[in-house]
């Protein structure tokens, strides 16, 4: 599933049913992306050490820890993705804790983010 361009029209009211709509698509597909990244780097971390040489070993430890941390990374996203399909529900997507918008281009960039520019240059 590939997600149409959007893009929103000038005077479009900032979270609209269009936008509301463009945004949960975009993070449901983003939650099917990680969870297919996870599940292929489970299988990499999980992968044993068949009979092979010292120095294979080696790099089967270093690519199982290396699957570990990103399987970590896609995890963390997932569940942003998650808490962001919840505010969406409860119409308190796209703004920040601040009350100001997140913006449009961020949101297209990151449809997970939950600050405005301004309270996460503070972090």
């Amino acid at each position: 599933m590939k997600i149409k361009k959007y893009d929103p029209l000038t005077d479009e009211e900032y979270m609209s049913v269009e936008m509301k709509e463009h945004f949960y698509d975009m993070l449901n597909e983003k939650l099917d992306f990680e969870s297919h990244q996870v599940k292929e780097l489970n299988e990499i971390a999980l992968q044993a050490n068949k009979e092979a040489d010292i120095y294979d070993q080696a790099g089967i430890e270093n690519d199982r820890a290396l699957a570990v941390v990103k399987r970590d990374r896609h995890n963390e996203s997932i569940l942003e993705c998650k808490k962001s399909l919840v505010l969406l529900d409860k119409n308190d997507y796209g703004y920040c804790e601040c009350g100001e918008e997140v913006g449009i281009k961020r949101l297209i960039f990151n449809p997970s983010l939950k600050k405005c520019f301004d309270c996460a240059s503070l972090d």
